[in-house]
This record gives C-alpha cells, sequence and structure tokens, in this order.
C-alpha cells in the first residue's frame, strides 16, 4: 500500500482534518464543562471550523475567489464574536477567537496534502490551551519590576554588546571591552537563569541548576556568583558546596569534550588524570546533595533574596579580577615564553582553562610538544583553575562555605596532581 498516495487523497485529508478539529474540540468542551460556562467553541464548532479550512482549499482548483469569500466571512464572524464578549462578557482575551484561527489555518493545510505542520500545530495549540492555568500562575509570579529587571538584561545583551570593540584597547594588549562585557553578561546571566528556573521548580533546586547551567560556560562565575549569595545566607551551606562543585565537574567534562575536538589521540592520556579529578568531584557532589536533601532546608525559600536577579556590581568586579589574572599571565609568558609550558599553564588556569587546553591541545597534534607535557600540562591548568575559585569564595562568601569547598577542591587536586605523574 502507498501510504503517501493514501493520505493525498481527498477523503483522507478531511478525515485527518476532523480528527484535529476535533482533538482540539474536546479541550475546549472539557473545560467549559470544568468552569460551568457555555463555551463559543465546542467539539462540533472546532470540527467545522478545521473541514471548513479544508473547504476552501479544496475549492480552490473549481474558483479561486470563493475560497476568499469563506475565509471573509469565517474571519468576520470572528471578530464579531470577539466584540460580543467584550462587550458583554467584558472578557478582553482573544485566545479562544486566535485558537479557531489557527484550527482554519490547520484545516487550509490539510486540504493541500500538508500533515505534519497541522500536526505540530495541533500538538502545539493543545498544549497552550492544556496548560492555561499554569500559565497563568507562572505569569502571576513576576512583578511589575522583575519585568524591568528582564528588560535590563535584554537591554545588557542585545544593544551594549555590539556597541562594544572586539580589541584590545591598552598599551599591553590585555583588556578587550567586549570580552570584559560579556563576563558582565556571564554573571548576570547566571543569577538570571537561577531565578527563572526558580519560577519554575522552587528556590532549591535551581540553585543545583544553576551550577549546572553555569558550569557549561564558566565554572569560576559561578563561584563568585554562589559565594556572594551565601554571604547573604550563611546558614545555608550545603546547596552552595554542591552548586560550586557541580559547576567545576562540568568545567572537567567541558576540558574533556575540547580535547576530544582538537586532538582525539590525547584524550585517552588525558582520562587518567582529568578523569580521577571528576570521580572525585562526583563523590563529594553526591555527599553534599545527600546532605543538602537529608537536611530539608526549609527556610531557603524565604530567606533567599532572589528578587534582584541580575547582580551588576559583583560581575564587573570578577572582570576586574580577570583582567589583573591576565597580566600575571603576560607577565610569566614573556619572561619564560615557550620554555616555561609549565608555569604558563598554572598561570593561564588562573583565567581561563579553555584557551590553554585547546592551545597545548592543538601543539600536541600538530607534533610541537610531546603528548605526556601536553597532559600534564593541562591538568595542571585544571588544578589552578579549581584552586583559584577559593579565592573568589575567601573574598564573597562565608568561612563555613570556604572550609567545605576547601576540602573537595584540595583533594580533588591531589588526585589530578597524583595521575599526572603516573603518565
Amino acid at each position: 500500500m502507498n501510504f503517501d498516495a493514501l493520505l493525498a487523497h481527498p477523503l483522507s485529508s478531511l478525515s485527518i482534518a476532523l480528527v484535529l478539529g476535533a482533538f482540539i474540540g474536546l479541550q475546549f468542551q472539557k473545560h467549559s464543562e470544568e468552569k460551568h460556562f457555555h463555551p463559543f467553541a465546542g467539539l462540533r464548532t472546532c470540527m467545522a471550523i478545521t473541514v471548513l479550512g479544508f473547504l476552501v482549499a479544496f475549492l480552490e482548483q473549481f474558483n479561486s475567489s470563493l475560497p476568499l469569500i469563506i475565509s471573509g466571512f469565517f474571519l468576520i464572524l470572528i471578530l464579531l464574536s470577539y466584540f460580543q464578549s467584550v462587550w458583554q462578557d467584558g472578557r478582553p482575551g482573544a485566545t479562544t477567537e486566535l485558537s479557531l484561527v489557527i484550527l482554519f489555518i490547520v484545516g487550509i493545510l490539510v486540504g493541500y496534502g500538508r500533515v505534519n505542520i497541522p500536526i505540530i500545530i495541533t500538538i502545539l495549540l493543545s498544549i497552550i490551551a492544556t496548560a492555561r492555568e499554569q500559565l497563568y500562575q507562572f505569569s502571576s509570579r513576576f512583578s511589575k519590576f522583575e519585568i524591568i529587571e528582564t528588560v535590563k538584561f535584554a537591554i545588557i545583551i542585545f544593544m551594549i554588546l555590539p556597541l562594544l570593540p572586539d580589541r584590545t584597547i591598552d598599551p599591553w594588549n590585555l583588556i578587550n571591552p567586549r570580552t570584559t562585557w560579556l563576563l558582565v553578561i556571564l554573571i548576570s546571566g547566571i543569577s538570571f537563569a537561577g531565578y527563572m528556573a526558580s519560577k519554575f521548580i522552587g528556590k532549591h533546586k535551581s540553585i543545583l541548576l544553576s551550577g549546572f547551567i553555569g558550569g557549561l560556560v564558566s565554572s569560576t562565575a559561578v563561584t563568585t556568583t554562589m559565594s556572594i549569595q551565601n554571604k547573604k545566607q550563611p546558614r545555608l551551606v550545603d546547596p552552595y558546596t554542591l552548586a560550586i562543585l557541580l559547576a567545576s565537574l562540568m568545567m572537567y567534562i567541558r576540558v574533556l569534550f575540547e580535547v576530544f575536538v582538537v586532538n582525539r589521540a590525547l584524550l585517552d592520556t588525558l582520562l587518567i588524570p582529568i578523569g580521577g579529578m571528576l570521580l572525585t568531584s562526583t563523590c563529594f557532589g553526591l555527599y553534599y546533595f545527600y546532605q543538602s536533601t537529608r537536611n530539608h532546608q526549609p527556610k531557603l525559600e524565604k530567606e533567599l533574596d532572589i528578587s534582584t536577579p541580575l547582580a551588576l556590581a559583583p560581575a564587573i568586579k570578577f572582570s576586574l579580577f580577570f583582567i589583573a589574572i591576565l597580566a600575571l599571565i603576560r607577565v610569566a609568558d614573556l619572561y619564560w615564553g615557550d620554555k616555561g609550558i609549565y608555569l604558563t599553564a598554572l598561570f593561564s588556569g588562573l583565567a581561563d582553562v579553555d584557551a590553554i587546553s585547546i592551545s597545548l591541545s592543538n601543539l600536541s597534534a600538530e607534533g610541537s610538544i610531546q603528548a605526556e607535557l601536553a597532559v600534564r600540562a593541562i591538568t595542571y591548568a585544571v588544578i589552578s583553575n579549581t584552586l583559584v575559585k577559593l579565592v573568589y569564595i575567601h573574598l564573597f562568601g562565608s568561612k563555613v562555605l570556604r572550609n567545605k569547598v576547601l576540602l573537595g577542591f584540595s583533594t580533588t587536586s591531589l588526585v589530578g596532581l597524583a595521575l599526572s605523574f603516573a603518565i
């Protein structure tokens, strides 16, 4: 049986239009029964609308003007329905009317032999119709101030960033305004991601989600943000500790992926030290996850201040610290050059582990340096990047958080260092 030919038959298309209309109509009918009101569009109306759309497409082959007349008549009916609902019931919403117009278009598409797109549109329309209460509840959680903060975030991303030059502007070739502002966006984005996540799944879990999301981009930025939040809530330690460890764990995975892309032959050897660090960090993460879930810290939702999702001040402070680290890297490279690969890796890891990992992987692939040297240098950069986070925690976080993260980071770094000598 030719399935495509069967779908192309007008009766098959008409059946599909009826089914899609009935699918939406049942939901409208069920919603009206639950709310105890007479719906403008129920099961029969939705089925009739998709059939009408099908007829518009089908009749076009016989008369090009008749489909336009039918479509215009249908749109007039929809407009009259909307104005009646506003005039009599005081209901300004137009969700039902727009849904019916979409159903009409779905019927037209089916009439033209399109099946996949109308089905997808119907499913999306069904999701929107079914989740109306959840969408109302979600939107009600946002205050006017929070919406303004969201607009500020969009301004930072889309308006200021394109205006900044993507080049260094100082005599020492250190300060790149675009790169620096990207760091500001990064810090703000982590706070904003945690804030948005808290609207969906709760503030306690959103801390962990922020650690995961931020770790994919910058584990150092996560450490700074979580330390600042912990300073405001010093009794909440385990969730922030877990978020920082989770971000670092994602950093190890990111380094392995970068090496896999640039120099796949180096990955097997690098898996020894970095894999050991990954496993150790996972063990600590599981322990603190158990601690955070066992203790059930109920004051988190009440005491955690997430009303302002864009933490620009600490983000700028982090960017200035980043520039200072870049200056130290430049000095080390100037005095030791290529012979100081280990030292350069250590200093580079203080600010960014990605650039040094990719550079060393590429040099090893070209044969400029030995694979063992590249693996050790990448490991030292990762260890350096891991330990430098303790400085951020000391500056911005609580003493208890620093001690807990110190135990996890120092153990993880020692494992990586020991395994690097085993290569």
